[in-house]
């Protein structure tokens, strides 16, 4: 179920799924994202009949914080293997998703969810590979002057950020450089 109707194409179903099994006998994989259930040697595994409903996305934003986790985490798991990836490879296999999903796989039959289903998953495909890229991209951090201090307190009725203000005035006028910010009060 998702985007208010069944999804019966498109890779999405059936989605043969390992749910029970004694735990004694079996336990999930590291991986971070679509954990697998690693039985012991000499298991057995039966299909049940009927389908588990499984109600995976309340809405397009709840899919889009979703799955920018699952890319996060995606990309801190290649990226602690060694592995690096391009935009090129981001756009590709994004384009190589949608084809899959709504053409090969049929998600077209599915109708306009289908449609968004197959747009939502090559941007999540895309973003995963973007994040992996832009890891890469990160600026070296700039050397410990020990000239710049950064006063962020709040008492929620002004008096520390006045005292946070003075300090800073303070060392300003001893070389360094202060940055007083107002905290909110989230408490």
């Amino acid at each position: 179920w998702c985007f208010g109707r069944f999804i019966r194409h498109g890779g999405w179903y059936p989605d043969h799924v390992l749910r029970f099994f004694p735990r004694e006998r079996g336990r999930s994989n590291d991986a971070l994202v679509h954990e697998k259930i690693e039985l012991d040697p000499g298991m057995r595994i039966e299909q049940l009949q009927g389908d588990l409903l499984h109600y995976t996305y309340r809405s397009v934003q709840h899919y889009l914080v979703k799955s920018a986790q699952y890319a996060a985490a995606w990309a801190e798991q290649r990226e602690r293997r060694g592995r690096h990836a391009s935009l090129t490879q981001g756009i590709l296999h994004g384009l190589g998703c949608f084809l899959r999903m709504y053409l090969l796989r049929l998600g077209l039959l599915d109708g306009r969810a289908g449609l968004l289903l197959a747009l939502l998953s090559a941007h999540s495909t895309f973003v995963k590979y973007a994040d992996l890229w832009a890891r890469r991209q990160r600026p070296a951090p700039p050397p410990a002057s020990g000239r710049i201090l950064e006063l962020c307190l709040s008492d929620g009725h002004g008096g520390l950020e006045l005292y946070a203000a003075r300090l800073c005035s303070l060392l300003r006028q001893r070389g360094h450089d202060c940055r007083a910010m107002a905290a909110s009060n989230t408490l």
